[in-house]
């Protein structure tokens, strides 16, 4: 059970991305990503985000476990993530990327942002490994 193998933080609200990533919006933080997530090239944070949560879980993810929710905007389109596979509070958690001209942008730019906090919490972290 995962629950006895991770010691969770607190729940917090969700998280939006009030900072820049550099660059274009839509553009990834690759040096940032690449350096805080374990070296891997930020081409496409989804897929970075679907090996974390398998590694996490230790089994291969469904259609539901991650779930883009994206919202298109005068200013584009804004995509939030949210993780209901992992435990709580873990799975009450969403991350909202940057306001993006496409899709696919806005979806990398929330997937980033989850991949970086999962990374970044010590428990998560030691299961995901360097």
């Amino acid at each position: 059970d995962i629950n006895s193998r991770i010691s969770l933080p607190a729940a917090a609200p969700a998280k939006k991305s009030s900072k820049k990533a550099g660059g274009a919006p839509g553009d990834l933080m690759g040096n940032q990503l690449g350096a805080e997530a374990g070296g891997e090239d930020a081409s496409n944070a989804r897929m970075q985000l679907n090996s974390a949560l398998m590694r996490v879980l230790r089994l291969p993810l469904k259609k539901d476990d991650v779930v883009f929710n994206v919202v298109q905007s005068e200013l584009g389109f804004v995509c939030t993530v949210s993780l209901p596979c992992l435990p709580g509070p873990w799975n009450e958690l969403g991350w909202t990327g940057e306001v993006c001209t496409r899709k696919k942008g806005a979806q990398e730019s929330a997937a980033r942002l989850a991949v970086l906090a999962l990374h970044a919490d010590p428990d998560m972290g030691q299961l995901l490994g360097p």
